[in-house]
């Protein structure tokens, strides 16, 4: 008591003395009317107190706590709030540190298995803990790393649950407690938690009665009297530690609401499960424990869990373990050499649990002075070691009795086990007559827990793990008299739902171990019964009866089952159904019988392994039974990460100071590659019982570390016949070590699936690739879908749309205006509808709409969203309600919105209502140039309802909403008009997805391969062609191409809106060949904003035109950076190229005669001659600082790239000029030969620029856009130096169109395996689930790649009439075959007849493969799009032709095929 006072007097002192003298007459007249219990304290002597009078008056009266509470109260009332609130937070420290002091005493102590108590900090051994993402990189769980553990994640967000899992016995139980420790001792998060609580789930679950969460608490604390209202004030300051959540396996009822009130006494699984969910005290944190492979449902209750992997000891931990047990030296270290000496025991020893038993029985041998010379080879090996040392240990007179008692212990073991039970009532022991028994004081702990009416004594194995050992054991065991085997057999066990027998995994590897024939030998010796052997022969029928109706090895020829795009990285999926087919390799592993192990694997001719990480052990097991399969078996490894968690070690001071002084570089140089992790699986193969006859590895990420042991393997695996590698990453090292292996005399291997990723799926050939679906929307707002057409785009559900052309902000300010939305509402399922939904998303790309379903038993809600095709002017949304089930009740939804009519760029102004529409009109805040005119905006809506109901009696109803922009009050009201004309007939819709259909028609793409590749293909085009014109559409004007596209582009988004060389060099040449019309107005865009362009050239002082780096209306520089604006002038060669492009697919002369072509291209080359300097040293002309495409080398001289573009540019303005009767000027002709070409002719390549060095990073492509896209002769040798040279220095963060260019010039080189490893980098930026990429045209790209291949690939492409002829040219024979558009290629006799489908096929390329005949193939022969008229320059692989210097009359022309005949 006295300690107490005296703290209760240092508080009160401590903030009394604070008190002026009024507030203390105040506090003392206060103090007179607080009476507690009846009782308070006299005036006679208040009156005339001090301060410490006070202090000792209210301790005397009150008491110590209670004086407290009297003086907080009565500081209160004298409105002294600040002081009070003072004492409250003083108390609050007080009691903080009181609780830690606590917790230090409550759990110094540990119990171990055997019930002895140790002392935590003495016992516990460091832990290797392998945090997400970085799985494969374990840290020793010092304090840094469980500090670790609640940082802040890659966004910056702080880490709320943590989940510490791995096997059982692997130490998790023994990390929380020392983390709580360790919090107490004010190590570990002492600014973040100012209470810890470590709760066991088994207890609470187990626990009689009712509780709630403030009851926990208070269990946990040293009194009752704990400031319980101020901690849950300050929720997130509060750490629960749930040892266990495993036990939570059964379901909640499905009435069960979410327990929200912590001080709602319920059931302790609705407390827990409240936790976990995050619907009781969401902001507190929370730290569990489970085992690895967590069941379905405890999954999806734990909220975004930060997992982190437990995985045993370390080499060197594992000794310190032993040392901390023994704590004798020299029996620690004749104890460690032992076990070390046995390889496989050692290895088990990384397990704590196993290393402890382990130790129990060698400190047993020791005692006894026996050799320590037992072996050990599994985990049952050793539980059973540890029972038989306890059955040894017994007196010889005894030893009978002591067998009986431990078979009875294995039936309670087994019905606890089966029955979900761990606790066992005096009840339960004496109906086995255990009490009092030595078993009992072997294996059971006991424990007395406060009942209603007496206190309630239960009993518990010393550990789960030895409750579910003894478990497995009692199936074994048959004794004339004594309990038999659980009712139900073995069958009881091994029978039913995978998820819901999770919990028995454990005990299944324990019956398999205890199959072991010297095993059951053991166990008939010590435990003086019969073991029978039918018992083995039901489990080993079971096992075979697991490959019934499994997937059988895939005939030859076909493919592999391609995994959906983003699943490899999803552990969270993976549950106990995906590891099942690893546990049944565990259970096999188990029983060390190499014979029961083949016959077993006989009836799972085909192991499929599905996203699994492999720990050391999974290898281990993995590689015993493949050492053991039968003959002809296959193994199927998906998605699989083989690298194994690594300890990450700091160096030492002097292995630092040799690296930094190269002391170990010449060692280094000598030293032996590491092994893989596959090494043990490959050592497997190599067997000479290994009858494995596939092997398959998909999407596994393969380092060259394991190319070299399977190349090893390749050489003497007897049995392997065939070979699959798909999409596993294999650097062109690990590909070439490969390919040795295979080459090699002794490799059996007759079939090799291909070892990149363009093989295509057959399986894939028939699936739905045009419609992008899922059940959650996207939490990072830009990978929303986007609805856009010519004239509005938006994303779904965003607040902001945006107008073509309209732009806010003055030059570097520039960027598009943010119109408020009315588009963004989004459908929601009233509250209480007590219907379990299915939300689906869908972007449809066939009709350019956005679809969101809610689905339940009794209806269906769907809300379609769509920019409409043909009224561009007009964005819509749809609600459709369909009643699935019999009835005629009301069906309500609700419609959230957040429009409001507010703008940062407009200045908004609401106006009369027009037909029933809403009306919002203003005008840009700031021209884009001073002087220039504020740009209008005109919005009418349809109002949106907060609610839609289906009525009594109605089936099914549809209600449309429009929204209609423009740029007059006179033309959105037009519009509307004509939008409400199409609603009248029920047409608006369908008008829209008409006019989507015709334009896949017309300018549709697709590929026979992979699902993936096509539906990155589709989103690429349709991204693309929804920002274009409708072909023929009247009045269209185009005013640029944004990276971004419409629906990004307000100030700081994507590029601000701004058009750049992407609209001209990477979008027009894919675009010219589907939609020409669209690739025109582009370049009519070019043609409206040369004035500005003009401009931008006089302002830097040169004559003729320069174009804007980026661009917005007028053509004036906008690049917030001035920089980039004067030195990327290349930007003006790109320009010239899309017009030339454009003239020589169609032809067009009216375009530079009438409309302005030529005024762009002659400025262009004027700019030029202004901007070269002559070099009389050299004598040639020079183009001095600028910034090529690579933009890590600001301010050179002779960029490579660009003053190849200004040869273009001069000679294709010469040519043109002759076409137009124009006369040339000479400058022109004389500076496109004369300008310098970077060229090293020593190594034969191209420096980027004057000075380059090979080996400085670049940023981009840039050199090697010489080829293609921009057209110059070059050599192969050349060629293949400029993509070898540049390849190893490009930046891996630079735009993924760099790597198309490269896999472009290895197919122009014939090398398509290199081209398809390099395209695999572009699709880094294709993000699901709605395929949205940071560059809306990368699909226009993806068609170069699709011409290379080690398979016949097939690109079809519905034509127009406008569309080019190609023919494909055979390699080497060079014979051309005419490939005219709409019909099938015309093909000789003795070549097999192609399909006729109306296609346009670009690309062939032939190996022997067994694919349907209707494919396109020839032996030997490769094949390429090709032009009749291909200059000696021209290289395989390309679409855009370059043939300004043909004469006139033989330049293919639209619509007129040439033969093969032409010259």
């Amino acid at each position: 008591m006295e300690p107490r006072a005296t703290a209760a007097r240092e508080l009160l002192l401590g903030v009394l003395e604070d008190l002026s003298q009024e507030q203390l007459k105040r506090f003392r007249h206060k103090l007179r009317d607080e009476r507690v219990d009846g009782r308070s304290i006299p005036w006679g002597r208040l009156e005339g107190a001090d301060t410490l009078d006070l202090v000792k008056l209210l301790v005397h009266f009150y008491g110590p706590e209670r004086a407290l509470d009297v003086a907080q109260k009565t500081l209160k009332r004298a409105d002294v709030r600040d002081v009070a609130a003072q004492l409250k937070e003083r108390r609050l420290q007080k009691y903080k540190k009181k609780y830690r002091e606590h917790v230090l005493r409550q759990h110094a102590k540990v119990k171990e298995r055997d019930a002895r108590s140790v002392k935590i900090n003495k016992r516990f051994t460091k832990l290797l803990i392998a945090e997400e993402p970085e799985a494969e990189r374990a840290r020793r769980s010092d304090t840094h790393t469980f500090n670790r553990l609640f940082g802040r994640d890659e966004d910056g967000e702080r880490r709320l649950t943590v989940a510490l899992q791995g096997p059982a016995g692997i130490g998790k139980t023994m990390a929380a407690r020392k983390i709580l420790y360790d919090w107490a001792a004010g190590k570990l998060y002492h600014s973040q938690v100012d209470f810890a609580f470590f709760l066991s789930c088994r207890e609470l679950l187990e626990r009689p009665g009712m509780c709630s969460l403030a009851d926990l608490i208070l269990d946990q604390c040293p009194d009752r009297k704990a400031p319980l209202q101020q901690m849950l004030e300050q929720s997130e300051r509060l750490l629960f530690i749930l040892d266990g959540v495993d036990e939570m396996l059964a379901p909640e009822p499905a009435e069960a609401m979410p327990c929200t009130d912590p001080h709602e006494a319920t059931s302790g699984a609705r407390v827990l499960g409240s936790l976990l969910s995050k619907e009781l005290l969401p902001t507190a944190r929370l730290l569990v424990t489970r085992r690895s492979a967590a069941p379905g449902r405890l999954q999806a209750r734990l909220c975004s869990p930060q997992c982190a992997e437990v995985c045993g000891f370390s080499d060197k931990d594992r000794k310190k373990y032993f040392y901390k047990f023994f704590q004798d030296e020299w029996k620690a270290e004749h104890a460690y050499r032992s076990v070390k000496e046995n390889e496989m025991l050692f290895s088990l020893c990384f397990v704590p649990a196993v290393c402890w038993i382990v130790c129990t029985v060698l400190r047993q041998q020791l005692q006894r002075g026996q050799d320590l010379w037992r072996t050990s080879k599994t985990t049952t090996s050793v539980y059973l070691l540890f029972v038989a040392s306890v059955l040894r240990s017994a007196p010889a007179a005894d030893g009978a009795q002591l067998q009986r008692e431990l078979r009875k212990l294995c039936r309670l073991a087994c019905d606890g086990v089966l029955g979900g039970r761990a606790r066992f009532s005096e009840g339960d022991l004496e109906r086995l007559q255990l009490c009092g028994s030595k078993v009992q004081t072997q294996f059971l702990s006991k424990k007395e827990m406060p009942g209603v009416m007496e206190t309630e004594v239960t009993y518990q194995f010393i550990d789960q793990s030895f409750q579910e050992f003894l478990a497995a054991l009692s199936y074994l065991l048959e004794d004339e008299g004594a309990p038999r085997a659980p009712a139900g057999g073995v069958e009881a066990l091994l029978q039913g739902d995978l998820e819901l027998r999770s919990h028995l995994k454990l005990t299944t590897r324990f019956l398999f171990g205890l199959l072991n024939a010297e095993r059951m030998c053991e166990i008939e010796r010590h435990f003086g019964c019969t073991v029978s052997e039918r018992v083995k022969q039901h489990v080993l029928r079971w096992v075979q009866d697991q490959g019934q109706g499994r997937p059988r090895v895939a005939p030859e020829g076909t493919e592999e089952i391609l995994v959906p795009q983003g699943t490899e990285e999803s552990e969270e999926e993976e549950g106990e159904e995906l590891n099942y087919p690893l546990e049944l390799l565990y259970c096999l592993y188990e029983t060390q019988e190499d014979t029961f192990v083949h016959q077993a694997l006989r009836g799972l001719p085909e192991l499929v392994l599905e996203r699994v990480h492999f720990s050391r052990m999974d290898l281990a097991v993995l590689s015993y039974c493949v050492r053991c399969c039968p003959e002809g078996q296959a193994l199927r490894l998906v998605s699989c990460r083989l690298a194994t968690a690594q300890e990450k070690k700091k160096k030492s001071l002097m292995k630092r100071l040799q690296g930094s002084l190269g002391g170990s570089s010449s060692r280094a140089t000598t030293r032996k590659p590491p092994g893989s992790p596959l090494r043990p699986l490959c050592e497997a193969m190599t067997d000479k019982q290994c009858g494995l006859n596939s092997l398959t590895l998909s999407h596994c990420k393969l380092p060259d570390s394991v190319c070299r042991d399977l190349s090893e393997a390749l050489r003497e695996a007897l049995a392997l016949a065939e070979l699959g590698l798909f999409h596993n990453g294999l650097s062109e090292a690990g590909l070439r070590v490969l390919s040795e292996g295979l080459a090699s005399p002794q490799c059996r291997v007759q079939t090799l699936r291909p070892l990149r990723g363009v093989t295509l799926s057959m399986e894939d050939a028939g699936k739905d690739a045009t419609r992008f679906t899922a059940h959650s929307l996207p939490s990072d707002p830009r990978l929303l879908a986007t609805v856009t057409n010519a004239y509005l785009g938006t994303r779904v559900y965003h607040e902001t749309l945006h107008v073509s052309g309209v732009y806010n902000g003055a030059l570097g300010d520039t960027h598009r205006a943010i119109l408020p939305s009315p588009l963004n509402v989004q459908l929601e399922a009233p509250a209480g509808t007590g219907e379990q939904l299915t939300k689906t998303y869908v972007l449809d790309t066939n009709t350019g709409s956005f679809l969101h379903t809610l689905e339940g038993p009794s209806f269906r809600a769907s809300q379609r969203i769509y920019a409409h095709r043909t009224l561009p002017h007009v964005l819509a949304f749809s609600v459709s309600i369909t009643r699935l089930a019999k009835g005629s009740w009301p069906i309500t939804v609700r419609l959230q919105s957040a429009f409001s009519p507010e703008s940062p760029d407009l200045d908004l102004h609401l106006g009369p209502d027009f037909q029933g529409a809403r009306y919002l009109y203003g005008r840009t805040l700031t021209p884009e140039q001073p002087g220039g005119a504020q740009q209008e905006v005109h919005v009418l809506w349809t109002p949106v309802p907060p609610a839609l109901t289906l009525g009594e009696g109605q089936e099914d109803a549809t209600w449309e909403f429009l929204t209609v922009v423009g740029g007059s009050q006179a033309e959105a009201q037009v519009c509307l008009a004509e939008a409400l004309q199409l609603q009248a007939r029920n047409a608006l819709y369908t008008a829209h997805a008409q006019a989507w259909a015709q334009l896949w028609a017309d300018c549709g793409l697709d590929v026979e391969g992979p699902l993936a590749l096509r539906q990155a293909l589709r989103g690429a085009l349709y991204y693309l062609l929804s920002a274009l014109p409708q072909p023929g559409a009247p009045g269209y004007v185009c005013h640029g191409l944004s990276p971004g596209g419409l629906s990004n582009g307000s100030r700081g988004e994507c590029y601000w809106g701004h058009v750049f060389w992407d609209q001209d060099l990477w979008v027009l040449p894919g675009l010219l060949l589907l939609h020409p019309e669209a690739a025109k107005a582009l370049l009519q865009y070019r043609i409206r904003t040369l004035s500005g362009a003009l401009d931008n050239a006089r302002s830097l002082g040169y004559q003729g035109a320069k174009f804007a780096w980026e661009s917005a209306g007028s053509g004036l520089e906008v690049c917030p950076e001035a920089i980039y604006g004067t030195q990327e002038i290349h930007v003006n060669g790109a320009v010239v190229l899309a017009f030339q492009q454009y003239y020589h697919t169609t032809q067009d002369l009216e375009l530079f005669r009438e409309a302005g072509g030529w005024d762009v291209v002659r400025a262009v080359a004027e700019f030029w001659c202004s901007r070269v300097e002559w070099s009389p040293e050299e004598e040639k002309y020079h183009l001095k600082g600028v910034m090529p495409p690579d933009e890590y080398h600001p301010g050179v001289n002779n960029s490579v790239y660009t003053n190849v573009l200004v040869q273009n540019s001069l000679r294709f303005a010469a040519a043109l000029a002759q076409d137009l009767g124009h006369p040339v000027p000479n400058q022109w002709l004389v500076v496109a030969d004369k300008i310098k070409v970077p060229f090293d002719s020593k190594l034969n390549f191209h420096p980027e620029f004057d000075g380059y060095k090979p080996g400085e990073e670049v940023k981009q492509a840039d050199v090697v856009l010489l080829g293609y896209p921009v057209p110059f002769p070059l050599s192969p040798h050349v060629r293949r130096q400029n993509l070898e040279i540049y390849e190893a220095v490009t930046s891996p963060h630079g735009p993924a169109m760099t790597w198309s260019m490269f896999a472009v010039g290895w197919m122009e080189l014939k090398d398509p395996g290199r081209a398809w490893a390099l395209l695999e980098k572009s699709f880094a930026n294709v993000t699901e689930p709605f395929k949205v990429s940071g560059i809306s045209y990368q699909g226009s790209r993806l068609n170069f790649s699709l011409s290379a291949g080690f398979v016949t690939v097939e690109v079809k492409a519905r034509a127009g009439r406008w569309a080019p002829s190609l023919e494909a040219e055979l390699w080497p024979s060079r014979t051309r075959l005419p490939l005219p558009p709409g019909r099938p290629p015309q093909t000789p006799p003795r070549w097999p007849q192609c399909v006729p489908r109306p296609t346009m096929l670009l690309s062939l390329q032939d190996t022997e493969s067994a694919f349907p005949a209707q494919r396109v193939g020839y032996k030997g022969q490769a094949c390429r799009p090709h032009r009749p008229q291909a200059l000696p320059h021209k290289l395989p692989g390309r679409l855009s032709e370059d043939v300004e210097q043909l004469p006139r009359a033989h330049r293919p022309c639209c619509g007129t095929p040439l033969g093969p005949e032409a010259p």
